[in-house]
């Protein structure tokens, strides 16, 4: 009998991969955790938001691979979700055709829905050279262990000495033209190296190299140039395209095993240190979020403020500054330095933050310094997320006529940071309740956000948070005072 998905091709690649697959519909999530299973990778599958988030707390995933239109139905809880830590800096793929999927999720990959899980097999497959950083991959025999040499020569006399020369050592793949290395090192196993002739037919070496160093999946693969050029400008121009050595033609074996050793040794020290260099930076990011989270903190423990709002902050200004087309990047610096907006109320006395009732205006005054004193307090820092939140503090309540404070900005002197945080301050506000008012309703908060368009609020802005109202309101209840 026919084994089931038999008309997929073997991929041993996909050995060690573990992948998390997130889809509501419990027949796809089934058949694709079959068909990676079989592929040799190592699967699991959840159908909703907050499995995710509690997938991701127990185990470790390389690649989080999702139903765009599953997304679609919960977009706030999956966008809360990839907050997490262990979800934020893994590989993203996303099945669905919407395209601003890549730019406001953060996806590698695109695959047109519906699934097909051959697509899926071999996108994968073909990926490993951006996967393989962070996959410990078990071989199946000790010779795959050793290291994979291109070599690319129209010369057949010349493939074969190189070939004789290195399999002793390494495994060696041979071809004869640009063309076929181009296509070759796209392939799994991805080249640990590519040796490379200059004169050939069809694109030259120089050319191929050029191509090799603009391709992502194949950037990273030391070129080495192997030629009877002899001129400095001819080495001189190899380097300069990106290769790492230049061997003359007739070469000795010995120079060429010394050569070529040495350059995966760099490799491989090179990925070493680019590893611990991850690891540190991921590190200091958490520790750097952490102490900005607690220091908001305690600026809202002096306030009436609770935990949730900077919570709320956080989420309100990245969804708002994706609805206005910024980069990941700097949606993420928003999201990151946002709940630091009203640090500066640390410096403002209690007898003024905690007066119950209507400040005198001398009391007033004092008040409206606290966004000087929180600039004053992230400092002048090379940081981007405290250079972010100095902005933040420094401007979120001046207003678009330029009758705000502390310097009177007006329109786009505002930055757009401060514009976005501005809005969201004043909605989480409005549906607060406050001694001095009630809590306001959702449709009464938006209808207030609207009357102030082009007085105190960037009308783009504004028509940015009509736009995406509905996906403000679920972040505030979900993420309710005490939560």
């Amino acid at each position: 009998m026919k084994p089931p998905f038999s008309n997929i091709p073997n991929n041993s690649d996909l050995e060690g991969l573990r992948v998390l697959y997130f889809d509501e519909n419990p027949i796809n999530r089934s058949v694709t955790e079959l068909v990676l299973q079989e592929h040799g990778a190592l699967c699991r599958t959840v159908g909703n938001s907050w499995a995710l988030t509690e997938e991701v707390a127990h185990l470790s995933f390389d690649v989080l691979v999702f139903d765009a239109y599953t997304v679609a139905q919960d977009r706030v809880s999956f966008s809360l979700a990839l907050r997490d830590p262990h979800l934020r800096d893994i590989k993203k793929i996303a099945v669905g055709n919407d395209p601003s999927i890549l730019k406001t999720l953060g996806v590698t990959i695109q695959l047109p829905a519906p699934l097909d899980e051959l697509r899926l097999v071999q996108e994968l497959g073909r990926s490993r050279g951006t996967f393989n950083r962070i996959i410990q991959k078990k071989r199946p025999d000790e010779d795959q262990e050793r290291p994979l040499i291109l070599a690319v020569d129209d010369s057949s006399a010349n493939r074969d000495f190189i070939h004789d020369s290195l399999e002793d050592t390494y495994r060696v793949d041979v071809v004869e033209s640009g063309e076929e290395a181009l296509e070759r090192a796209v392939k799994d196993p991805i080249p640990d190296l590519i040796l490379l002739d200059v004169n050939m037919g069809g694109i030259d070496g120089y050319e191929t190299c050029k191509r090799l160093k603009n391709d992502p999946r194949t950037r990273s693969i030391p070129v080495v140039f192997l030629t009877s050029l002899s001129r400095e400008e001819d080495e001189e121009q190899g380097l300069s395209l990106g290769a790492v050595d230049y061997i003359r033609k007739p070469f000795s074996i010995p120079v060429l095993k010394v050569r070529v050793r040495n350059q995966l040794e760099l490799l491989r020290y090179r990925e070493y240190l680019e590893t611990l260099v991850d690891k540190r930076t991921r590190e200091l990011r958490e520790t750097q979020n952490e102490v900005i989270l607690r220091l908001a903190k305690a600026a809202e423990y002096r306030d009436n403020e609770t935990g949730s709002h900077i919570k709320r902050m956080g989420y309100y200004a990245m969804v708002l500054a994706e609805a206005l087309k910024v980069s990941r990047r700097e949606a993420d610096l928003i999201f990151d330095a946002s709940p630091m907006h009203d640090v500066g109320k640390i410096g403002i006395p209690d007898y003024i933050l905690l007066k119950p009732g209507k400040l005198t205006a001398e009391e007033w005054e004092i008040m409206k310094t606290h966004p000087i004193i929180g600039a004053q307090l992230l400092g002048d820092h090379p940081s981007e997320i405290l250079t972010v939140a100095a902005k933040i503090a420094l401007t979120h309540h001046e207003k678009w006529d330029g009758s705000g404070y502390p310097t009177g900005l007006r329109g786009e002197q505002i930055p757009l940071e401060g514009r976005i945080v501005a809005i969201c301050d004043v909605f989480d506000a409005l549906l607060s309740k406050r001694s001095y008012k009630p809590a306001w309703t959702f449709d009464q908060a938006l209808d207030e956000i609207n009357r102030l368009s082009n007085v105190q609020f960037d009308p783009v802005v504004v028509r940015a948070f009509n736009n995406v109202f509905p996906e403000l309101a679920k972040i505030r209840e979900q993420l309710t005072d005490g939560s």
